[in-house]
């Protein structure tokens, strides 16, 4: 299941710690759900984000964090979501 929504932790995460590694994720992940998976699986979900515009790389950092654009879209769909539970 954690490999599913593999993309929405890792955005979950930047964007509570601010900026993250990909150590930093993977670290966050076995902690929160007790999964390991290796920096591979994490580095390229972290370069699919990159791509899309979700996440971009901290300058003179191995790090990243999440683009404002991208804020936008998981305000709304956490609103949206909240709506449809609340029916």
């Amino acid at each position: 299941m954690v490999k599913g929504l593999l993309p929405y932790i890792i955005l979950a995460i930047v964007e509570r710690e601010g900026e993250v590694s990909v150590y930093d994720a993977l670290n966050c992940i076995h902690i929160e759900f007790n999964v390991p998976m290796s920096a591979a699986t994490i580095y390229s979900t972290i370069y699919r984000l990159e791509r899309q515009g979700c996440v971009e790389r901290v300058e003179g950092k191995p790090k990243y964090r999440v683009t404002d654009a991208c804020l936008v879209l998981l305000e709304n769909a956490e609103k949206t979501m909240r709506e449809l539970f609340q029916r």
